[in-house]
């Protein structure tokens, strides 16, 4: 928890400072150690912004789920909604741990129940919907040049390929 405000602020504000291709790989021929100097710089800034990308894809949703679940009545909705968004930068944690607080919460609150455990379902089914199929691959694609259409299909084979694994193991 230290940590995190760390990667949140300071690590997307980070300036890159350009690295001295001579003193890099010292052991490589100079046309060979640009080359090199040119793939990893070029991949350093593709995972910066994807990590980019997912802090605001997670903040949007955290943004979402907040709104909805004080929209629904939830009792701490908002905080929870915040969470649950950004745990979702490490996938699947945002929603284990935000929907194991928020359906008992909604379950046992006062004037909760079976109605307000489905309208909570119905929040989070919703936002995930809209994560997956707006804001994911638009701000995915914005940050990383893919068209969201790429993104869309990369998905889709992913979870394919993912759930073939988990049934197989």
């Amino acid at each position: 928890w230290v940590v995190l405000p760390v990667y949140f602020v300071f690590f997307p504000m980070i300036e890159r400072r350009p690295v001295d291709a001579r003193s890099a790989l010292p052991f490589l021929k100079p046309e060979t150690r640009k080359d090199v100097l040119y793939l990893v710089q070029e991949f350093v800034n593709i995972i910066v912004a994807f990590f980019r990308g997912q802090i605001i894809i997670a903040f949007l949703q955290g943004l979402l789920f907040a709104v909805g679940f004080s929209l629904v009545g939830l009792r701490y909705g908002f905080v929870i909604g915040l969470m649950l968004g950004f745990l979702n930068v490490i996938p699947y944690l945002g929603s284990m741990i935000g929907l194991g607080m928020s359906l008992p919460i909604a379950f046992f609150q006062e004037g909760g129940g079976l109605p307000k455990l489905a309208l909570v379902l119905l929040v989070f089914i919703i936002v995930q919907l809209i994560e997956g199929y707006v804001l994911t691959p638009r701000i995915m694609g914005e940050r990383t040049g893919l068209h969201p259409l790429a993104i869309l299909v990369a998905i889709f084979f992913w979870g394919i390929n993912n759930q073939r694994d988990e049934t197989a193991g």
